[in-house]
């Protein structure tokens, strides 16, 4: 029998770049951007006090001053005093300042109001008031603190934004026990797009690896150390 020719072989051949155009339409699918009756129903979901703050030239994370510090430097340095302290009481970190959080919400109003304004709330966290959640729950009940690193334009160290210890203990719980067997927990409306109506494995893997990273970094900001037992670093 005759070779084939390399014109038939390369013929019956997929193209090369068809498993990424098939893998881009699915991508383009799954994180579409939402419309505008999308947007209007993710507002009704908002508390009433954050409702009158949607539209409003507000503030956000992005432009909140330092407390304490105008010049946009950390405060991390402000428990030393500017005269002759030497290198050695510099770098004792007994006299220096621990961050205590004060952000009473498992995401802070602040983050929540600008993701819901660019459309960033995330299916697992939209509120089934009635359905899978209760009847008075909104958005400050199921939306998390997302992971984000601090840049020059963006802070992490402001108490407003971090969480303290007993609130990043009921973010746990609320994971736990609503977020993490959501794929095993039979349909959810939520993803009627998907072909069986329930959160893919991977996008609730995502999610609690995305949010956890947030709550190991609050902890870290308040240097928190626990309630019990000693540590020794060396």
């Amino acid at each position: 029998a005759a070779p084939l020719s390399s014109s038939s072989s390369s013929s019956n051949s997929p193209p090369a770049n068809s498993n990424n155009e098939d893998l881009a339409a699915k991508n383009a699918l799954r994180f579409a951007p939402s419309n505008s009756q999308q947007e209007q129903a993710l507002t009704k979901l908002l508390p009433d006090d954050l409702k009158a703050r949607v539209g409003q030239q507000s503030q956000t994370t992005e432009r909140i001053p330092l407390s304490g510090n105008n010049s946009g430097e950390s405060s991390a340095g402000d428990g030393f005093d500017d005269g002759d302290d030497d290198d050695l009481n510099i770098r004792n970190l007994s006299s220096a300042k621990s961050l205590i959080g004060t952000c009473k919400n498992m995401c802070p109003d602040e983050e929540l109001l600008r993701r819901e304004r660019e459309g960033d709330i995330q299916l697992l966290e939209i509120t089934d008031p009635g359905g899978l959640h209760p009847e008075h729950w909104t958005l400050r009940d199921t939306a998390v603190k997302r992971f984000r690193r601090s840049a020059a334009d963006f802070k992490l160290d402001i108490p407003e934004l971090v969480r303290p210890p007993e609130v990043l203990e009921r973010v746990c719980g609320y994971l736990e026990e609503w977020v993490m067997e959501r794929d095993r927990q039979g349909p959810d409306y939520r993803f009627a797009q998907q072909p069986s109506i329930v959160p893919p494995p991977l996008d609730v893997y995502q999610f609690i690896w995305d949010r956890t990273r947030m709550i190991r970094k609050d902890f870290i900001l308040q240097n928190y150390i626990g309630n019990g037992g000693k540590c020794d670093a060396r």
